[in-house]
Formats: C-alpha cells, structure tokens, sequence
C-alpha cells in the first residue's frame, strides 16, 4: 500500500503538481485511546510519506447506551416478531407488542417501531452492554441472557434471533441499526475430495480428516456424466493405490485413474469388451492391488478398471476421456479432482457472528 501511494504521489508530480499533500486515514482498530495517538501518527507518516504528529490523531468518542424500560421479551415475543419480518407483514406482532409496551407507532416504519420496541426490552440492552466489553463466546453469551427454564440450544436460537432482530431494527434519530452484526465467514479452498470405503462409506474434504487408519482414496469426476474415479500414482506396477505426485519434478509425476465397476449397474459385456478393459482388484480395507488375487487376504475388494493414460507426457496427470461416456473435452482434461484453489466452491470452516475471535 505504501509503495502504490508513492506511486501515486510520483505520477502527479511529474503531471505538474508543485504543493504538498494532505493525507486522511481512517480506522477502527489502530488505536485503543489517547496515549496511542503517537503511534498512530508515526504509522501513518510510514504508510503516506508525509509528516503526521500526535496532534492530528483524532480520536473517536463512544455514545453511551440509552437506559433501557423495565420489559422483557420472551422468546415467544422474539419469534413472533421474526415470523413477521420473513412473511414481510411484521405489523401485527408489533401492533400487540407496542399496546403492551405503551407505546405509539404510528406512521413509523415496521423497523423504526421494531427499534422502540427493543429498546424497551431489557435483554436487548444487557446484550448490547455485554457486546460493547469485547468478544464473547456464544453459548456462554446465551447462558447470561436466557435463564436456565429453557435448554442450551433453545438458549442459542433465542440469542440468534434477537441478535437477527436487533440487526434489522433501527433507531428512530438516526436510522442506524441497534446492533450491526457483520459475519465473518472462515474459508479454505477445497484440496481434494476424499472417499473411504470401509468400514463404512464416507467422504472427506481434507486429507487431515480422513485419519489414516484405513485408506481414503482421491476422486476425481468426470465433468460430463460424473463418473467419479479413484486417483492413484502413475506406477503400472504399483501393488497400493496410494495418492498421485503432483510435482512435475519428480520421476513419477502424473496420475492412474481407477473407475469403480458397480457389478449390478454394469451391461453384460462381450468377450471382447472384457478384453480391452484393464480390470483390477482393489481392497477397500487397506488399497491393495492386483490382477487376479490379493496378498492381503482381508476379502473386501471391488473390481476396478484401470483406465489408459495419455499418449503425451504432458498429460501425465490427466485421462484421455471418461471410461463410462466416452467424453474427451476435445484433449482439455475431462476427468478432474476437486481441486479448486483460489476459486469456489470452498469448504466452509465457520461463521461467527458474535464469538470468539470477532
């Protein structure tokens, strides 16, 4: 950031500017109070270029909360108010709420009178004061908002949906919600998809959640038909379906691609079809391979067909096409893993509203 506003400052002196620069910067996190002010002012004169001094830090001011009425919703309330606003006729709800409240809503907006309403309401202005402290965890959040009449779960749908109310209501002065919530969501591109046969069939979007104590096995689909294959090394004589070596540097870079045959969905085939597929027998229990018989003896196994590689050793890692429809993508790698790197779709690792770390 610093070197592209140089860069800048650089391109309008050269355009004709002869005076200096005055330079604005804003942030909600740089600074915790007044005695930091002269750090902010040397960070800035790093990041601009320009002289900043102390002096010319200003500091936010915070609002206090206002006094909260003596009501308190219940979770019957917070949920009649919720239905409203989702079958977008929240008027009823806040009609009956407001009479019990005494309080006038006419001619104001459903959010300007949900506002009033919250306001009114004790539990929101407790949450409010607890937020304003720092991070809080969320069931325990629950825990000091919700009695203990109601379950743990309830307890955290019951702060959900009045942290969801608070969101959308506004205050009558200036319009700005009681509690802007911003959710943060946690991402990691998917590495693979990853399938374990035995005991029981599961799949895995990471290698470190398929544990290691029985074999999980690469996929890859078909992007026509979504035949979905196994992914092994580039070894004719591999004796284990271990993962592929993607690094090109390497003796064995490239891939073998297995396509499980479902014995009671496969067509009755001809001796001459049974000839020209490479069938293998794959063990589900530890991913041995072999032609005719496994060494392991365990006797989970199912038929694979192992499906010819590319002629060009630029392909090494790809399939010339799909053994189950035939589609080749015109040479552009019709079978591929689910590897998406920087791109979606992504495994999502979290969302967190209002807890930890936020």
């Amino acid at each position: 950031m610093a070197m592209l506003l140089r860069r800048l400052k650089q391109r309008l002196r050269e355009g004709g500017r002869k005076g200096g620069f005055q330079c604005i910067a804003t942030s909600a996190t740089l600074a915790e109070g007044p005695s930091n002010a002269p750090a902010v002012a040397k960070f800035a004169t790093s990041l601009f270029g320009e002289e900043f001094t102390g002096a010319g830090v200003i500091m936010g001011e915070e609002e206090p909360l206002p006094v909260p009425g003596e009501a308190t919703l219940s979770l019957a309330d917070y949920r009649s108010l919720m239905e409203g606003f989702q079958r977008s006729s929240p008027g009823k709800a806040i009609s009956a709420l407001a009479a019990r409240l005494g309080l006038t809503t006419t001619d104001a907006e459903n959010e300007t009178c949900l506002g009033l309403i919250l306001q009114r309401d004790c539990r929101a202005a407790k949450l409010r004061n607890l937020l304003t402290a720092g991070p809080r965890d969320i069931k325990a959040l629950a825990g000091q908002l919700f009695d203990d009449e109601i379950t743990e779960k309830e307890r955290v749908a019951g702060l959900c949906l009045l942290v969801s109310l608070m969101n959308q209501a506004k205050e009558s002065g200036t319009g700005a919600p009681l509690l802007p919530v911003r959710y943060h969501l946690f991402l990691r591109s998917l590495e693979g998809a990853f399938v374990s046969c035995w005991p029981q069939k599961q799949v895995f979007l990471d290698r470190a959640s398929t544990g290691g104590e029985h074999p999980a096995f690469e996929v890859a689909l078909c992007r026509e038909c979504g035949q979905h294959y196994f992914v092994g090394q580039r070894d004719s004589g591999a004796s284990r379906l271990v993962e592929a070596i993607r690094d090109p540097g390497e003796d064995k870079f490239g891939a073998t691609f297995f396509r499980p045959l479902e014995e009671d969905k496969e067509p009755t085939a001809s001796m001459e079809d049974t000839k020209d597929r490479d069938v293998w027998l794959l063990c589900i229990q530890c991913g041995a391979l072999g032609k005719d018989s496994l060494p392991c003896g365990h006797g989970h196994t199912i038929r694979v067909v192992k499906e010819k590689p590319p002629a060009d050793d630029d392909r090494a890692d790809q399939l010339s096409g799909c053994g189950a429809c035939g589609y080749n993508a015109s040479g552009r790698d019709p079978v591929r893993e689910v590897v998406h790197g920087t791109d979606g779709p992504h495994a999502v690792i979290a969302t967190c509203p209002f807890g930890k770390g936020v």
